[in-house]
């Protein structure tokens, strides 16, 4: 866990020297949301063998499963916009409806194949 973490840490580093604020907003999000999760599910493993570890900042590992697929779909759009150079006055509102409707597909049904598939 911490290697595939670290390499996050490259990355962020870059978009914040080319003043990407919005990609580096989204990947240290990602970040914080999969350490969090991470954190939570080892938690609960330690819980089914006996030791009590209750909720990590107040949210359940399934919790940090969904916020951690919104960040996980984010990132990979963000990506894509990248790569696809849009004209900046179009790049702003394709992030805000990139961010919309990733968190409403995830909020409607998050193990739906089709709810990760069509955002990305």
């Amino acid at each position: 866990q911490v290697a595939t973490h670290a390499a996050m840490l490259a990355p962020l580093w870059v978009c914040t020297r080319l003043r990407l604020w919005s990609y580096a907003v989204v990947g240290m999000a990602t970040l914080l949301t999969s350490i969090l999760y991470h954190l939570c599910e080892v938690g609960e493993a330690v819980a089914c063998y006996g030791a009590h570890q209750g909720p990590v900042l107040g949210m359940t590992c399934g919790q940090w499963h969904r916020l951690d697929n919104v960040f996980a779909i984010l990132s990979l759009q963000m990506l894509s916009l990248h790569l696809a150079r849009p004209p900046p006055a179009l790049a702003e509102p394709l992030r805000w409806a990139a961010l919309a409707v990733t968190t409403w597909a995830q909020e409607a049904g998050p193990w739906r194949i089709s709810h990760t598939i069509v955002p990305i």
